[in-house]
């Protein structure tokens, strides 16, 4: 069973929503240990100074990939000329632009409105940093920024995700028009890439695997092996499993795989 594009685009999938329930939770989780408790040094948790909830965000970034893919791929791969790539392409970062922009510009633009005003304590940091952090938020460079400049970053330090998204916005439609049918070699080998590089704290903020990984799973549902996998899995589980759509099962093996991989970064960080 799979769904149109337009299908996709056009209304929001239950099990999606989950998922990105399951990542919010992580998130939040990963910030109340990181922040609330000192479970790195109290030893209270067993798993969680290992691999940590961090990958509530890879989540999110297979998701995003997967999402992205699954809507844009058709569209994109049946362009012949430049003129209709540029046509699609352009259409699509505009419904990024005002899906996006609006809200983050105006937390920005808060949060440096707050370190300016209500900044007596220093607690939202320098007027300098939240203004350089402003400026890598709106120029969607802030993983960049993030990379070397940890400690006085910001307030705002947080919009690296949302750049590496949005790089992925930008960059993800030019190499689905230039790799085309060899688009797949492109992504295992950014895959095989990253998971064969050192890994330290630089590494986290341009984490691309989970992105990777869930565009590589919208190129698979259009192979027939995907629809052999999922007539077998029907067979043997019960139909009103959530698992059996499309959506829950690759996606949380994407995220097992990140879990995998974070915890070799996290074993090398924090031991």
């Amino acid at each position: 069973m799979t769904l149109s594009a337009d299908k996709l685009t056009s209304s929001k999938i239950t099990d999606i929503e989950v998922l990105r329930g399951l990542a919010v939770f992580g998130v939040i989780s990963f910030h109340y240990f990181s922040f609330l408790m000192d479970h790195y040094h109290s030893g209270q948790t067993g798993l969680l100074p290992y691999w940590g909830t961090w990958t509530g965000v890879d989540l999110f970034f297979t998701i995003s990939g997967y999402v992205i893919g699954r809507s844009l791929l058709p569209q994109m791969q049946s362009c012949r000329t430049f003129s209709a790539f540029y046509l699609e392409a352009g259409a699509f970062w505009l419904r990024r632009i005002w899906r996006l922009l609006p809200s983050s510009w105006l937390w920005l633009l808060l949060a440096l409105v707050l370190s300016v005003f209500c900044n007596h304590s220093q607690i939202f940091g320098s007027i300098q940093s939240n203004l350089w952090a402003t400026l890598a938020g709106l120029g969607n460079y802030a993983n960049f920024r993030l990379k070397y400049h940890f400690l006085d970053y910001g307030v705002s330090r947080v919009y690296w995700s949302l750049s590496l998204e949005e790089q992925f916005y930008l960059l993800f439609p030019l190499l689905v028009f230039v790799m085309r049918r060899n688009l797949y070699l492109l992504l295992i080998g950014v895959f095989l890439w990253r998971a064969c590089s050192v890994h330290d704290y630089a590494a986290l903020l341009f984490r691309t695997e989970g992105i990777v990984l869930g565009v590589l799973l919208a190129l698979w549902q259009s192979h027939s092996s995907w629809q052999r996998l999922s007539q077998a899995l029907a067979k043997i589980t019960p139909v009103s499993c959530p698992c059996l759509r499309c959506y829950w099962w690759p996606c949380l093996a994407c995220w097992a795989v990140n879990i995998f991989m974070i915890s070799i970064i996290r074993s090398q960080l924090w031991r």
